[in-house]
């Protein structure tokens, strides 16, 4: 780790270019597009794949028959009601539930029914896949995040080793390319640790109030506006209330929190 670093032994100064990214405060989404050119959005929680499809699987089923009702006319020869069916699948997606025999429906053929579930059942899959692509880029910028970030070892290995086991995480991978993008760019890595910093200490003023998480941000929403929209500050909120050693933790935030000082930096969200 390089003497521009925010994390590392000694007292240090910020330089007077990061003191200037630490005071525009710019998002944790902002500078991870930014240093790994992807052009996907990391929030707070965005759905690792293995979740994604769990709910995704809660959408498949059966098509809401009242969009087909409204939209196949009678009569319909069998070109014209490939072309409604191919309508009425965009507009139905696929993941509607309600059942098939419902009040009002009217189903001009068989046959272009059956051709109305195959393009809606198309264009789902097309969707999900389409889905499953961005939850693998969104990964990929998410273990890039936590690589750049100072926290308790235990947590990151548990984050790496066990929410993000699926993503390949070698030296020739995506995520191991982003990681290093990121760690070139010590000005917005300073950033990135202010929003992780912020987030632990959140945690600890929840800790302190000796609150339940929902009663903590209920009196502390700009808090649960950075848990739920920034990613580093997550991490940051997240390792403070599960770490092994909370002790190591303060020590390593107290350290920081002299850098912030020395330069007029809020650690306060």
């Amino acid at each position: 780790m390089s003497d521009t670093s925010v994390s590392g032994a000694g007292r240090r100064h910020f330089s007077p270019e990061e003191e200037a990214m630490l005071q525009r405060n710019e998002s944790t989404n902002d500078i991870v597009k930014r240093d790994t050119g992807k052009s996907a959005d990391i929030h707070g929680h965005d759905l690792t794949q293995v979740e994604l499809k769990k709910e995704q699987n809660r959408h498949i089923g059966g098509l809401g028959a009242a969009a087909i009702a409204e939209n196949i006319a009678e009569g319909a020869d069998i070109a014209g009601g490939l072309e409604k069916a191919a309508k009425i699948a965009e507009h139905l997606g696929a993941s509607e539930q309600a059942a098939m025999a419902g009040e009002g429906v009217v189903v001009a053929t068989l046959p272009i029914l059956g051709m109305v579930l195959g393009w809606a059942h198309l264009l789902e899959a097309r969707a999900q896949g389409n889905e499953q692509a961005e939850a693998l880029t969104q990964e990929n910028m998410h273990v890039a995040t936590l690589g750049a970030l100072d926290l308790p070892p235990d947590y990151k290995a548990r984050r790496l080793d066990e929410d993000y086991k699926l993503v390949p995480q070698g030296a020739r991978s995506e995520a191991t390319k982003l990681t290093d993008a990121i760690m070139k760019d010590p000005k917005g890595r300073a950033v990135l640790q202010l929003h992780c910093d912020q987030g632990m200490h959140a945690a600890k003023d929840l800790v302190l109030a000796k609150q339940d998480l929902a009663s903590f941000f209920k009196t502390h929403p700009k808090a649960a506006e950075s848990y739920a929209r920034d990613a580093a500050f997550r991490e940051g909120f997240d390792a403070y209330l599960t770490a092994k050693d909370r002790a190591g933790a303060d020590r390593a935030l107290a350290e920081r929190d002299g850098w912030y000082a020395q330069s007029h930096i809020n650690v306060r969200v």
